[in-house]
């Protein structure tokens, strides 16, 4: 080894994301340290660190279970969190909607769960935009073939 060759060592890990078990927990808990310190709520962090965080959550994000993973998180307490779920979902839905068949009908309970929060609590408008934009992107996938009593109402 050369001793005065320096090392860069990455401070946030690579995403293993899995659905389910301690490892995706693990996995989960890094994810929500990243959002914190790319979306700037962790303060003291430099330049660096946050980018590297940025990087995390994009690995993270083009992972096969991220969406999954995300879609099992929601809705979630922290503004930052729900908006990276809900972006990474809708993402995941634009452009791999075919990969996420099995779980379409989680999708739309989410998504209907999501509108009724909308509906009658108070809610960020920011997590409104997000999610409106979300839960456009599914409905143009879905309807009306896979989803045709959408316009229904509702309870």
């Amino acid at each position: 080894k050369n001793p005065t060759r320096q090392h860069t060592q990455r401070t946030t890990p690579r995403p293993t994301a899995r659905v389910g078990g301690d490892k995706a927990m693990g996995d989960w808990n890094r994810v929500e340290q990243a959002i914190q310190v790319s979306y700037g709520a962790a303060g003291g962090v430099n330049q660096n660190t946050r980018e590297e965080a940025s990087q995390f959550l994009l690995d993270f994000q083009q992972s096969p279970d991220a969406s999954i993973i995300c879609l099992q998180k929601l809705p979630h307490p922290n503004l930052m969190v729900s908006v990276f779920c809900l972006s990474t979902l809708q993402n995941s839905i634009e452009i791999g909607y075919d990969r996420l068949s099995a779980y379409h009908n989680k999708i739309r309970e989410v998504m209907l769960s999501y509108m009724e929060m909308v509906l009658h609590q108070e809610v960020e408008i920011y997590l409104k935009k997000i999610f409106i934009k979300c839960l456009v992107t599914f409905f143009r996938s879905e309807y009306p073939e896979n989803w045709p009593d959408f316009f229904q109402r509702r309870p």
